[in-house]
């Protein structure tokens, strides 16, 4: 009796874990006090918070060992709606931290008690590649109706965009490490493709899977004194220093490499392949707008979002330009020169709206009217005045250019993942 109940108790990978289930807090606390965790005081009223909501808490403790290696953990847990648990996360969060959350199913995901927002387009800085984007997303989900907590879309389609390159392959042979010598070690590596090394003068090595650096630093460490890259290419040339305890028969290098890279990397590619559908939203999120965890669920009835976005530049003979953004909406820049700088009535968020799990959402706020007098008004102020009642090809009453356009082919594709931004520059001459 006492203490909370231990729901489960285990090693996986690099971590003990203890999952644990109680209705008092101080009991949980002092469990942890008792077990050598460590917590802010400052959590402890969030912690309560969560187990009077009926929540479990997963204890993580890293194995001693003289390499200790993090790797990622997945957690199951019986459910109906998807959860990111951010409310401890403001205990030690920084302000407009980054959120980035993928969901793979069967249809396009949405958030269920925040706000989903489509950011207004002309703040983009698109000759820039967007470089303000987390700034003009930050600006959006803190905006009128938003009220800092709330999401952008920025892919929802097929699944098979996601690369499978590097999660597995059936080249990669835990048992083949079994009874191993140790000084064939990077040659097996080498074999299943998985690790690469060459001499350049200067030995360097490239680890094919973003867990097996660390995976050899724990099983068959670099001497003192030697460089890894230099030990791994030639286990040979160093073979009297190698500690045959740690390596021992390869049996435990061989289980780890099964339980951290061979059985995850194999449960992703079944995981992408059962599930035809992805989505990608962000947000930014400061401490003090922790105060609920995110809840998302399936819309079947939304439409895709493209991962790449495209703005097409004209470059005018008269020394302008002119952008047409993917809604089509067109942009003057007067001497070709910074994106403009729109006053500060200008929103940052074109659409404010609230997601159903079926049909369109509902719309809070919506700037499109305001956006588009705003651009109309820059547009005016800005273009010469020989423009005015011209077509599209500059030849003007007071004397243009007479022009002709061609595509210059290609384009530049910005951002992260499966996020694309791009620009196609096309040129009057």
């Amino acid at each position: 009796g006492g203490g909370p109940e231990i729901v489960y108790q285990g090693q996986v990978g690099a971590f003990d874990i203890t999952v644990l289930s109680s209705k008092d807090s101080q009991e949980l606390l002092d469990w942890f006090d008792a077990n050598n965790y460590n917590y802010d005081e400052a959590a402890v009223p969030i912690i309560d918070a969560y187990l009077q909501e009926g929540n479990l808490f997963a204890a993580f403790k890293l194995v001693p060992a003289e390499t200790p290696v993090v790797h990622p953990v997945t957690l199951r847990y019986t459910g109906v709606e998807p959860c990111v648990p951010i409310r401890l996360t403001r205990v030690a969060a920084v302000e407009d931290m980054d959120i980035r959350v993928f969901f793979l199913g069967d249809h396009r995901a949405i958030p269920t008690n925040y706000r989903h927002v489509l950011v207004n387009p002309l703040k983009i800085d698109w000759p820039n590649l967007a470089a303000n984007y987390k700034e003009v997303v930050t600006a959006a989900v803190d905006a009128f109706k938003a009220d800092g907590n709330a999401f952008v879309t920025e892919y929802a389609g097929p699944s098979d965009v996601i690369s499978q390159v590097g999660l597995h392959s059936t080249n990669w042979d835990p048992k083949a490490f079994i009874g191993l010598p140790a000084i064939e070690v990077y040659n097996t590596l080498l074999s299943q493709g998985i690790m690469e090394c060459w001499d350049y003068g200067e030995v360097v090595c490239e680890y094919r899977h973003p867990l097996l650096e660390g995976l050899l630093a724990e099983y068959l460490p670099a001497p003192d004194g030697i460089a890894p890259a230099d030990f791994y290419y030639c286990l040979s040339c160093f073979e009297a220093m190698i500690d045959p305890m740690v390596w021992g028969d390869g049996a435990e290098f061989a289980t780890a490499y099964e339980d951290r890279i061979v059985a995850p990397g194999l449960r992703a590619v079944e995981l992408l392949q059962s599930k035809p559908y992805v989505t990608r939203m962000y947000t930014t999120i400061s401490p003090h707008e922790m105060m609920e965890d995110p809840m998302f669920a399936e819309n079947p009835d939304l439409p895709n979002i493209d991962r790449i976005r495209i703005a097409e530049k004209l470059q005018r003979c008269d020394g302008h330009a002119e952008y047409t953004l993917p809604d089509g909406r067109e942009v003057f820049v007067p001497n070709d020169g910074d994106w403009p700088a729109f006053p500060d009535e200008m929103p940052w968020e074109e659409e404010t709206q609230q997601m159903a799990m079926a049909g369109a959402p509902q719309v809070l706020n919506n700037n499109t009217e305001t956006i588009d007098a705003m651009l109309a008004d820059w547009n005016a102020a800005n273009r010469p005045s020989y423009d005015a009642g011209s077509d599209s090809s500059g030849d003007g009453a007071e004397g243009g250019c007479g022009c002709t356009s061609e595509s210059s082919g290609g384009g530049l594709v910005f951002g992260l993942g499966l996020l694309g931004l791009a620009g196609l520059l096309r040129r009057r001459r």
